[in-house]
C-alpha cells in the first residue's frame, strides 16, 4: 500500500463503521415503525412446531405482521448473521462448528422433539425384499450437508451405534422431503418425531425394528444481540 493509502485507510474504515451504524440505525426506525417480525426458521420446525407455538404466544405479541423465512439450518444460520431476521428457530446442534456458529449468542429453548428410526413397512418389503434387519444391507435415507439434522445425526453417539446397519442410498436437504420417501418405501431415516407423530399412531410409518433408541432434540429460539422493534422485544420477555 502507497503512503497514501496508509494515509487514507482509517479515515475509509470509520467512514464504513459510520455507514453500517447508520444503517443499523436506519433498520431498528423502520422496525419500530412497522412492527414486523422476521423469524428464520428450518422447514420441519415451520410445518409442525412453529404454528402450535406462535398459536399460544402470538396474541401476546401484537406484531402488525410476521414474516416466516423457512429454509435449510444452514441458510436461516446465514440470514440470522446478516440481520436479516430479528430471531432464528432452530435445533441445537453439538458439533464444533455449530458451537462456534452459534457462540455468545443469545438463546431462550422453547421445545423439545426427537429423531426416531422409521420406514414404511409394506412398501419398503416391496422395494427392497434383500434387506434384513439388523443387518448392515438397510437403504439409508440421510440430511444433506445444508440440513442442521445431519450434523446432528453425525455427531450422536446413537446414531454411530447403528450406522453400520446402513448403506447410504438418498440424499435430501431436508426431513420433510425425507418423509416423503421414507413413505414411499424408498429407505430409513431418522425423522422428527413432531413431523411424524401421527404416521407413526395410524400405522403409515413404523419404527425400525433394529433401531430402538430416539436421539433427543433441543429446539431453540435465538435473537440478535441489538435492540428490536417492541413487537419483538415483547415476544422475547414473553418466554
Amino acid at each position: 500500500m502507497t503512503q497514501a493509502g496508509e494515509t487514507f485507510l482509517p479515515f475509509a474504515q470509520k467512514a464504513l463503521l459510520t455507514l453500517n451504524h447508520g444503517a443499523e440505525m436506519a433498520r431498528i426506525v423502520s422496525d419500530n415503525e412497522d412492527q414486523q417480525l422476521r423469524i428464520a426458521i428450518t422447514h420441519a420446525l415451520s410445518l409442525t412446531f412453529f404454528p402450535k407455538w406462535f398459536r399460544h404466544i402470538g396474541g401476546a405479541v401484537n406484531a402488525s405482521s410476521v414474516q416466516l423465512m423457512a429454509d435449510t439450518a444452514q441458510t436461516c444460520l446465514h440470514r440470522f448473521q446478516e440481520q436479516e431476521v430479528q430471531f432464528c428457530i432452530t435445533y441445537a446442534e453439538h458439533t464444533q462448528n455449530s458451537k462456534q456458529s452459534w457462540q455468545h449468542r443469545e438463546y431462550k429453548t422453547i421445545g423439545q422433539d426427537k429423531l426416531v428410526a422409521v420406514y414404511q413397512q409394506a412398501q419398503f418389503v416391496n422395494q427392497h425384499p434383500e434387506a434384513k434387519f439388523g443387518s448392515s444391507s438397510l437403504p439409508f435415507l440421510y440430511y444433506s450437508e445444508q440440513s442442521g439434522l445431519s450434523h446432528f445425526l453425525h455427531a450422536s453417539t446413537t446414531f454411530q451405534q447403528y450406522q453400520s446397519q446402513l448403506t447410504p442410498y438418498l440424499c435430501a436437504p431436508n426431513a420433510s422431503v425425507l418423509k416423503n420417501l421414507t413413505l414411499q418405501g424408498l429407505g430409513v431415516a431418522w425423522l422428527p418425531h413432531s413431523l411424524i407423530e401421527q404416521d407413526l399412531a395410524s400405522g403409515t410409518l413404523s419404527r425400525v425394528p433394529s433401531m430402538h433408541a430416539d436421539m433427543h432434540l433441543e429446539i431453540r429460539l435465538y435473537r440478535q444481540s441489538v435492540s428490536l422493534n417492541n413487537a419483538a422485544e415483547t415476544l422475547w420477555s414473553s418466554l
